[in-house]
């Protein structure tokens, strides 16, 4: 979490429908650890993605790196236009982002 903070600090202080914020779902999830929590999309039925996606249209290497050490199999999802996080970089020109996935042993098995 405190890499996405760095990223964008306001996020420590907004809260959610249920007036939730990161820090309360941080410490909820602390001792249940739901490993599920990074394949959840976006409700945007238009254009769903995963956390992954996000860090990857923002260049976020190190979010990427986080999310991708503890969900080592979320790379395989794709965002409500079909697009893998390799696509989503590329779209986005986050060529830094776009090395970091090229350089990872599962990157020969997303569509290009």
């Amino acid at each position: 979490m405190s890499r996405l903070l760095e990223w964008k600090q306001d996020l420590i202080k907004e809260a959610d429908e249920y007036g939730w914020t990161p820090l309360h779902y941080t410490a909820h999830c602390h001792t249940k650890k739901d490993k599920s929590a990074a394949y959840i999309t976006t409700a945007d039925k238009d254009d769903e993605k995963t956390t992954l996606h996000i860090a990857a249209t923002e260049g976020c290497k190190s979010v990427m790196k986080e999310i991708l050490l503890q969900y080592s199999n979320c790379w395989e999802m794709v965002n409500g236009k079909g697009q893998n996080v390799l696509h989503v970089a590329m779209d986005m020109g986050e060529k830094d982002a776009v090395e970091f996935i090229k350089d990872k042993p599962w990157s020969s098995h997303l569509k290009k």
